[in-house]
């Protein structure tokens, strides 16, 4: 089997799949990476379009979550290190503070174990 091929199982693929996909979107950014990974995985000349649609895939999760906390006005950002420029918080740490403000009918354990599965990828 090639690098990168998705070797979960298929549920597994097509379900985070599938909640990325129908949840509403809350910016411009999040929207664009969605299409960018979904034309990049229908490539089928593109050699490493397995990684690029995880890594899109991931990047539009953690604007998604970031997006949540924004919304709802919690802090993105690190403490500010003197002499070192802002961090936003990283995308584990992002994803259990929006937690909280899930929908009821979207369990996080599911998508926090999915994401989990999918970042192995890259």
């Amino acid at each position: 089997m090639e690098k990168g091929t998705l070797t979960r199982p298929r549920a597994v693929r097509v379900g985070i799949f599938v909640a990325w996909l129908l949840w509403p979107s809350d910016g411009r950014d999040q929207s664009n990476r969605k299409i960018g990974a979904i034309e990049i995985y229908n490539k089928p000349r593109f050699e490493y379009r397995s990684e690029c649609f995880v890594i899109l895939l991931l990047n539009s999760w953690e604007l998604l979550f970031k997006a949540i906390l924004s919304k709802n006005r919690v802090r993105i950002f690190e403490p500010k290190v003197r002499g070192k420029p802002y961090f936003t918080l990283r995308f584990f740490t992002a994803m259990d503070v929006a937690e909280q403000f899930f929908p009821k009918n979207i369990s996080h354990r599911a998508v926090s174990e999915n994401i989990g599965r999918l970042s192995w990828l890259v």
